[in-house]
């Protein structure tokens, strides 16, 4: 599937877990443990922007599976409780190609390529990852960076088991759509992207969790689900609509609990709530 990301700065990802949950729900765990540990490094770093980019290898460039697990890890990293806000980015592309720089996994420890993922992204910390595979596994490297100063802050490695989906997801190489690894301008579609020109990211007060489907237990299905909406100057959420979908009912809930979730709106550098793109 063909999704717009760096059109659609994903800032919320919602993870579903099913109560049965099928052979590969350690994957999901991993991510997990792998985000508590940079989550606790980070807020004792006194981090306040962090952005996740596509992770790169076994071999050169993104797959679909480097792209699922930075679009889970930034999920679990936002989920952690950490005091920071966190979005998944697309802009390592253009950083690369700004720095002369092919998606090599060389190239994500260059500090130029760093430093321009950051200031892209609005992020005072960057999270990089490389996958490697091993005969049984998929080994996952994360590593935190201070975007101005290169510093590394934290790191971690953990292992995916090498099921046939991840198989799969590591066989389909992620081609960008035209246009890839650019952001859209600050105001764009009747709203702003938040971290810019001093725009800052709503706050979510009232966030209920969505519900399982009876058809989505039965049929034991996880995944994310990933929703493009506008968090209006009142709080409230507007034009939604499902930049991934998983079935079974699940759209439907999450964009449904979603209606009803409330913000502390977004507010521009002389603090007026402004409209802005989630």
């Amino acid at each position: 599937m063909s999704v717009n990301i760096p059109r659609a700065r994903i800032a919320l990802v919602i993870v579903l877990l099913a109560a049965a949950a099928p052979p590969g729900a350690a994957q999901h765990t991993e991510i997990q443990v792998l985000a508590s540990r940079l989550a606790g490094e980070l807020s004792k770093a006194g981090t306040k922007r962090v952005a996740v980019a596509d992770y790169v290898g076994p071999q050169e460039g993104v797959t679909s599976l480097g792209k699922a697990v930075s679009l889970e890890f930034a999920a679990s990293l936002a989920w952690s409780g950490g005091a920071f806000d966190v979005s998944h980015s697309a802009a390592l592309q253009a950083a690369l190609r700004e720095a002369g720089a092919a998606p090599k996994n060389t190239d994500i420890f260059d500090d130029r390529v760093v430093k321009r993922f950051g200031e892209l992204s609005g992020a005072d910390v960057v999270v990089t990852g490389i996958l490697g595979v091993a005969s049984d596994h998929v080994e996952v490297s994360v590593r935190a960076v201070n975007a101005a100063t290169g510093q590394t802050l934290a790191q971690a490695t953990g292992n995916l088991p090498l099921t046939t989906m991840v198989k799969d997801l590591l066989a389909r190489r992620f081609v960008p759509v035209v246009g890839a690894g650019t952001l859209p301008p600050s105001y764009h579609d009747g709203a702003y992207e938040p971290g810019r020109n001093g725009i800052t990211r709503p706050t979510c007060v009232s966030c209920p969790n969505p519900s399982y489907t009876d058809a989505a237990r039965a049929a034991k299905i996880r995944g994310m689900i990933v929703l493009r909406f506008v968090v209006l100057e009142d709080g409230t959420p507007s034009r939604i609509s499902i930049v991934r979908g998983l079935g079974y009912g699940l759209d439907e809930e999450a964009t449904r609990t979603l209606a009803s979730w409330r913000f502390k709106p977004a507010t521009d550098a002389s603090g007026k709530p402004v409209p802005v793109w989630m």
